[in-house]
């Protein structure tokens, strides 16, 4: 997604989903431990990852 802060990607990788910054190929943010039921997303202007789980739904700043 390309938002105010240029473009973001939130990728999974086994348990763990990781946000990067594809502009300077920085990792924002790792959010391990998450099960096979659990959607994640970008909001729309780049600046947090909502992670839901069937147990609860929260947002991660990126800064």
């Amino acid at each position: 997604m390309w938002g105010a802060d240029g473009p973001r990607v939130a990728i999974r990788a086994e348990r763990t989903v990781s946000v990067w910054d594809l502009a300077d190929g920085e990792r924002l943010l790792s959010v391990p431990g998450l099960g096979r039921s659990t959607a994640w997303a970008l909001t729309a202007d780049g600046r947090a990852l909502v992670v839901a789980t069937t147990a609860e739904v929260r947002a991660y700043p990126l800064g």
